[in-house]
């Protein structure tokens, strides 16, 4: 087991709305997601007994935006800019192999495209800002060349949705409008905390959740032969383990497999190179998560501590996640 610590540099956060401050944040993300596609697929596989690969309907497939999406702003009185219009393409990328039978079906980086379908200006006394956009999530590319149409929501028909951008857990995140989500969270006052989280654009990096529409199908010698193209798989798996928050004087012990392999201040992280397989990591004397890693894969997990009883524990993250926040520690 081969171990890399990280720690984060300087001193305060860049203001959460400082346009370079995520400039530089995006690109740190993006070199995570090269770097780690880089460590990534492939060894020799079998092909499998059928001749076909099937892309399930509602398969979710994670996407970045590769560039930012802004809609109309009002920068005086009465000048208003408008840098996105109807019609536009969006270019995005997917931050996460997508794999199905043991094959990498659409392979981390590649390239996916989403429409703006209407622009209109925020009202700026709308408590919860908007961005004022309605996009449509068009498709991805797989590893032999299609595009796999998509949609933005796990069932129904695809189609055009208001997009709404929210910082959390790490990172900003663009999903559907839902009404039903605003009447909760005005019924519980929830907006209230929301809306101090909540941007008029999507800065590049930003994430997004979308959905296979329809079954695909892929032809498995193909998929199989674009398995030689991807970069090539390491043996070992890596696992990153970070810390946002806490006690300076906390340093929680890490364990992994039952030896001990290091202490995490806050905005610390540290990177286990693991062999592929079984694996179970604690917190002190914490009950363990139990991980089952494959050869060249990239998995994280958050250090945090329980708001009540202030017991750290660790959390399984989705990679998006993972980067982001392993981003805004070093920032």
């Amino acid at each position: 087991m081969t171990v890399r610590f990280g720690k984060s540099i300087g001193g305060s956060t860049v203001p959460r709305r400082t346009f370079a401050g995520w400039g530089t944040t995006a690109a740190v993300v993006f070199l995570l997601v090269w770097l780690s596609a880089l460590a990534q697929p492939q060894a020799p596989q079998v092909a499998p007994a059928h001749e076909s690969i099937i892309l399930v309907d509602g398969l979710p497939v994670e996407l970045r935006f590769a560039q930012s999406l802004r809609g109309m702003v009002r920068r005086w009185w009465p000048k208003v800019e408008v840098d996105s219009r109807p019609g536009d393409r969006i270019r995005l990328v997917c931050s996460e192999d997508v794999k199905v039978n043991g094959f990498i079906v659409i392979a981390k980086g590649a390239i996916a495209q989403a429409t703006v379908t209407d622009v209109s200006l925020p009202d700026p006394q709308d408590p919860e800002p908007e961005t004022g956009l309605a996009i449509k999530v068009d498709w991805v590319k797989d590893v032999t060349g299609q595009q796999i149409p998509l949609r933005a929501l796990p069932k129904g028909k695809p189609g055009p949705f208001i997009l709404e951008v929210r910082s959390m857990k790490g990172g900003l995140v663009a999903r559907p409008e839902s009404l039903k989500r605003t009447m909760i969270d005005a019924l519980s006052y929830k907006w209230m905390f929301t809306a101090w989280h909540a941007w008029t654009w999507a800065p590049a990096g930003t994430r997004i959740t979308t959905f296979v529409e329809g079954n695909a199908t892929l032809e498995s010698k193909e998929v199989e032969l674009a398995q030689q193209d991807l970069p090539g798989r390491n043996s070992d798996a890596l696992l990153t383990i970070y810390r946002m928050k806490g006690s300076k004087d906390e340093h929680p012990g890490i364990l992994c497999d039952g030896k001990p392999t290091a202490e995490i201040g806050p905005r610390q992280f540290l990177t286990l190179e693991l062999a592929a397989g079984s694996h179970s990591c604690r917190v002190d004397k914490t009950t363990p998560v139990q991980l089952t890693l494959e050869a060249g894969e990239v998995r994280y997990l958050h250090l945090k501590s329980q708001p009540i009883s202030g017991k750290w524990e660790l959390q399984t993250v989705t990679a998006g996640e993972g980067e982001d926040s392993v981003a805004k520690a070093q920032h």
